[in-house]
C-alpha cells in the first residue's frame, strides 16, 4: 500500500489539468525534501482530541516574485522558476497558534504551548539560533505594527481548533505590560501606519469586522471572520469568511474602508491563514479542496479573482509575508 503522503504526490503528478501539476522537476524535489526532512504525515482533517503538533515556522524567499533572496541563498534556474530555500526558526513539540514578522522582517514573534508549558509568546531574531520568551502569560500574538507595537489576545477564548481570541491588548516589542483595549475579540490586525486596529468579533448577532474599534465596517448573520489583514496601502482588508460556526469551510473576501465587500475566491473546504504580498497585488492563503485533492496547498489570488498555486507543501499554513518577500509558514504534523 502506498503511504498517504506519497499517494498524494503521485496523484498530483498525474493530474489531468496541467496547471494543477508541479511545473518543474525542482518543484517536485522541494516536495520530497519536505517529506524526508520533516517526516511529515497527512491525516484526516477531523478535529483531534488533545492534539500534539510539531510546528515548524519557516521563512522563505522567492527571488522571481520579489527580487530579494534570503541571505543570498536563492537563485533562478534555467526554467526561470525560483529555487526555494527555507530556514527553520523553531521546531518544538506542542501547539503553534500564530506568528508574525516585525516591521523590518528581522524579528519573528510567535505564540503557542510548548512541551506541556502554559501558552506563551516568544521572539526570534533572524540569524540567531535561540528564541526567547517575552514573559506575557496566557497570550496569543495577533499583529505587529510598523512601530513594533504588537497586539495580543489574552485569556484564551477558543475560536476554532488552535485559534484563541480573548481580551485585545497592546504592548511594545521592547517590553512592558500589556494595555487592555476591549474584550471578546477573535482576531486583529494593525493598519499599515500602526495607529489603529481592525478587529474581528463573534456575537449572538453574528460576526463583525470593526474599523476603527467600535465602528462596524462589515457584518453578517452567522459564521466567523478569520485572520483579517490590511492591504499594504491600507485601503482594503482581506479576510476568511466562514459561513458556519465550528468549521473552516469558506471563502476569501475583501472589504474596503467604506464597507463595500466582494469575494475573491470561494468553494474551499478549508481555509487556514492568509497574507498579502508586499506589492498588494495578491492575497496568499492555505486551502483544501476536493476539486484539486490538495492538502493545504498555498494559493495566490489577484484582486480580479485570478488564482494560481503558489506553493505545494503538505500541511502548511501561511502566517505573514515580509516586505522583502520572505514568507512565514508553519508546517504542522498532527499526531492526535
Amino acid at each position: 500500500m502506498t503511504p498517504a503522503i506519497l499517494d498524494r504526490v503521485v496523484k498530483r503528478c498525474m493530474a489531468k489539468d496541467p496547471d494543477e501539476r508541479w511545473q518543474t522537476a525542482r518543484d517536485l524535489e522541494v516536495e520530497f525534501k519536505w517529506i524526508v526532512e520533516g517526516s511529515l504525515q497527512i491525516t484526516p482533517r477531523a478535529a483531534p482530541t488533545a492534539p500534539k503538533m510539531a510546528a515548524r515556522i519557516v521563512s522563505w524567499g522567492i527571488a522571481a516574485l520579489f527580487g530579494l533572496a534570503l541571505g543570498g541563498l536563492l537563485f533562478l534556474g534555467k526554467s526561470g522558476k525560483p529555487d526555494l530555500q527555507y530556514t527553520t526558526v523553531s521546531y518544538r513539540e506542542g501547539i503553534l497558534e500564530a506568528a508574525r514578522f516585525s516591521h523590518d522582517g528581522q524579528t519573528i514573534v510567535y505564540s503557542g504551548e510548548w512541551e506541556g508549558n502554559p501558552r506563551q509568546i516568544a521572539m526570534y531574531h533572524v540569524g540567531n539560533p535561540e528564541s526567547r520568551d517575552l514573559g506575557i502569560p496566557s497570550a496569543t500574538v495577533a499583529s505587529v505594527s510598523s512601530s513594533d507595537q504588537f497586539a495580543v489576545l489574552r485569556n484564551c477564548e477558543h475560536i476554532f481548533m488552535l485559534d484563541c481570541g480573548g481580551t485585545l491588548a497592546t504592548v511594545s516589542l521592547a517590553g512592558g505590560s500589556p494595555r487592555d483595549l476591549t474584550g471578546h475579540v477573535a482576531y486583529a490586525d494593525w493598519s499599515p501606519d500602526g495607529k489603529l486596529l481592525v478587529i474581528s468579533k463573534i456575537s449572538a448577532q453574528g460576526p463583525t469586522l470593526e474599523f476603527p474599534q467600535g465602528h462596524v465596517l462589515y457584518q453578517q448573520k452567522a459564521g466567523w471572520f478569520g485572520h483579517p489583514r490590511f492591504s499594504p496601502d491600507g485601503s482594503m482588508i482581506a479576510f476568511e469568511n466562514h459561513p458556519s460556526e465550528g468549521v473552516d469551510e469558506g471563502e476569501i473576501d475583501l472589504v474596503d474602508l467604506n464597507g463595500k465587500q466582494r469575494t475573491l475566491s470561494k468553494g474551499w473546504l478549508s481555509i487556514e491563514g492568509l497574507a498579502w504580498v508586499a506589492n498588494g497585488k495578491e492575497v496568499w492563503f492555505a486551502s483544501y479542496s476536493a476539486r484539486t485533492g490538495d492538502t493545504d496547498s498555498v494559493r495566490a489570488v489577484t484582486l480580479s479573482g485570478r488564482e494560481r498555486i503558489a506553493l505545494t507543501l503538505p500541511s502548511v499554513r501561511p502566517h505573514d509575508i515580509a516586505r522583502d518577500g520572505r514568507i512565514l509558514l508553519s508546517s504542522e504534523d498532527w499526531r492526535g
